[in-house]
């Protein structure tokens, strides 16, 4: 606090005014990061063509977001900020769990993923698999979590899309899918 109070060129009676301790500005910044996602998301679900162009513009938010992250984040909260933590696996999994459902209802309904799938496990499936991106440790000069993450929203899209989503998928992958 004593960092975050001369940083803002405050003491720390002022920022404690804002809020209760660190744990306290810790849960509203991951709340504020957390509402801004849920904006994101909308807009993306407003903006795509189709499921799968929604998708990939999913895709291309999170691995932009993984370029930036630091995977002992993830870490540090479990640890030291359990609550917290909790907040991002049951609130925002399942906002990130229900976005994709809807992606794949969408895209059932489209004919670009198949029917037979169960919404509700492969919607499971991909949060799991998301949070295993987070936990991954990995040295610096291997693998990103970002290229973990693309080739597992590649690995998703066509193990759910159908022969029209692949040919829709291959047709746009030169210009709006090529950067996933």
């Amino acid at each position: 606090m004593d960092d975050i109070a001369r940083h803002l060129v405050m003491s720390k009676k002022t920022l404690y005014q804002y809020y209760e301790g660190k744990s306290d500005l810790i849960h509203k910044i991951i709340e504020y990061h957390l509402n801004q996602e849920k904006m994101v998301m909308s807009s993306i679900q407003s903006e795509s063509d189709d499921a799968i162009d929604e998708m990939i513009r999913i895709a291309r938010y999170i691995i932009e977001f993984f370029t930036t992250f630091n995977p002992s984040l993830s870490y540090d909260l479990k640890k030291y900020y359990p609550e917290c933590w909790s907040s991002v696996e049951v609130e925002h999994m399942g906002f990130i769990k229900n976005t994709i459902a809807q992606n794949i209802n969408r895209g059932k309904l489209e004919g670009v993923y198949r029917d037979e799938i169960i919404t509700e496990i492969i919607a499971n499936l991909y949060v799991s698999s998301s949070m295993n991106i987070t936990l991954i440790q990995m040295p610096k000069s291997e693998i990103q979590p970002s290229q973990i993450y693309r080739e597992m929203i590649l690995y998703h899209l066509h193990g759910i899309m159908t022969k029209k989503g692949k040919d829709l998928f291959k047709k746009n992958k030169t210009n709006t899918y090529a950067k996933v």
